[in-house]
Formats: C-alpha cells, sequence, structure tokens
C-alpha cells in the first residue's frame, strides 16, 4: 500500500518538477547572464544587477502563475 502512495503522489510531483527544472536551466543556461551579474557585483552596477535579475525573476514568477492556475483548474474539475 505505501508504494502505491508513492506512486501517486510522484506522478503529480514529477512533472511539474521537471517542467520547473527544465525552465530553471533555460534561465540559468546563458552563462553569459552568470558572467553579467558577476561583472555587475564586481562592478557594484546595481542597476544592470537588477534589470538582469528583474528580468528573470519575472519570467518565473509567470511560470510559477501558470503553474498554479493549471492546478486550480484541475482541482476545480
Amino acid at each position: 500500500k505505501k508504494k502505491k502512495k508513492k506512486k501517486k503522489s510522484l506522478k503529480i510531483i514529477f512533472p511539474i518538477g521537471i517542467k520547473f527544472y527544465n525552465f530553471l536551466f533555460l534561465l540559468l543556461e546563458n552563462r553569459n547572464d552568470a558572467f553579467c551579474i558577476s561583472e555587475a557585483l564586481k562592478n557594484s552596477d546595481y542597476e544592470l544587477l537588477d534589470e538582469i535579475l528583474f528580468t528573470k525573476f519575472n519570467l518565473l514568477f509567470f511560470f510559477l502563475m501558470l503553474l498554479i492556475q493549471k492546478k486550480k483548474k484541475k482541482s476545480d474539475k
């Protein structure tokens, strides 16, 4: 019985986890961004830092909102 419960929860969590991590990798894949962030930190260029992080986190937030909406739609049915 315990194994069945595990499988059920994995089916729900795992695909979301994969999508989320794929998305994170897409965000971080561009090593140029990481370089820009480190350069911005070195030069105390907080405007550039804000710009990079703002765009990244906006995308991340948007993605999370989509996930939440999908979950709500499923639970409404």
